[in-house]
């Protein structure tokens, strides 16, 4: 199923700036890997990171792109039951020209 969702804030500079628009797929455990951009709800807040880590089956632990901010999630391992879903695409409406949009794909 997939999900759409409005990113605020710039810890995830460069890669999605702040007011992009994310596309997630719910995806088996097994595509989660290091790297990958995924949604994350934890502590009544729906979040996306990257996998820096899987250090213990179950267990995934996130950061942030933008290194100079700082997230009380980032190193924590979080139970994989957390993940919404994996990034299938993110962009930023485009603001130079009507019915443009920017965008990237996640790694």
């Amino acid at each position: 199923m997939l999900r759409v969702f409005r990113v605020r804030g710039v810890s995830m500079l460069p890669t999605i700036p702040d007011g992009s628009i994310i596309v997630a797929v719910r995806a088996p455990k097994v595509w989660l890997k290091p790297g990958r951009l995924v949604v994350v709800r934890v502590a009544g807040d729906t979040i996306v990171k990257r996998i820096e880590a899987l250090p213990q089956s179950g267990k995934v632990k996130l950061c942030s792109d933008n290194r100079a901010t700082v997230s009380r999630f980032c190193g924590l391992p979080l139970d994989v039951e957390q993940v919404v879903g994996i990034v299938l695409l993110s962009w930023r409406p485009g603001r130079h020209q009507r019915g443009t949009t920017t965008y990237s794909a996640s790694r």
